[in-house]
């Protein structure tokens, strides 16, 4: 709850506040209120699904790309394979990869890395993507977005749309399941 006694007065409507402790607390719970309100405003432009990666790179996928979200997910990895495939889940008795866009977009794992998956579908095929942590909804105007900037170790920029707001990298989630890139395709003799 909001302490309204922790605002400092800079006007005559702070000193029409009322004074009895009662009337402050009603008044610092309808504030909250309707901060609550705010946040859950429907935003404008194509709804995406936040999530995190490491400790603190926010990134976004089309909602329409995703099919579900299965919260700490039991990832199995796989020997052999490349290390952007975190492994492998079953779902519903289908088993679906699942990719660390961490080891493409050379992220730092975090302390407390989560196995949430997100499972998307696009370029014909159905992944799952390994985050750390699913944030919410958020609505992208695609016009506004900055172009992305070279990383080092960073080559797949094809795959990013570009950033919002400065700080949350929209990822092409087309382009990145059609790159033949993460195709694995080896064969045992």
């Amino acid at each position: 709850m909001t302490d309204i006694d922790e605002v400092t007065p800079q006007g005559s409507a702070f000193e029409r506040l009322p004074a009895e402790a009662e009337a402050r607390r009603i008044l610092a719970e309808r504030l909250d209120a309707l901060a609550r309100v705010e946040d859950e405003a429907p935003q404008e432009g194509e709804p995406m699904i936040l999530f995190r990666l490491g400790r603190e790179e926010r990134y976004a996928v089309p909602l329409v790309r995703c099919e579900e979200i299965v919260p700490d997910a039991a990832i199995t990895p796989v020997p052999c394979t490349p290390r952007f495939i975190a492994g492998v889940i079953n779902r519903r008795g289908e088993v679906l990869t699942v990719l660390d866009p961490a080891a493409f977009f050379q992220v730092e794992a975090a302390a407390m890395a989560g196995n949430d998956v997100l499972v998307v579908r696009a370029a014909g095929q159905t992944v799952g993507l390994r985050v750390d942590e699913v944030l919410g909804r958020l609505g992208v105007d695609m016009r506004a977005l900055a172009p992305a900037i070279p990383s080092v170790g960073v080559s797949n920029l094809a795959w990013v749309r570009g950033i919002h707001g400065g700080n949350t990298t929209v990822i092409d989630v087309d382009a990145m399941l059609a790159d033949p890139a993460i195709l694995v395709d080896e064969r045992t003799a």
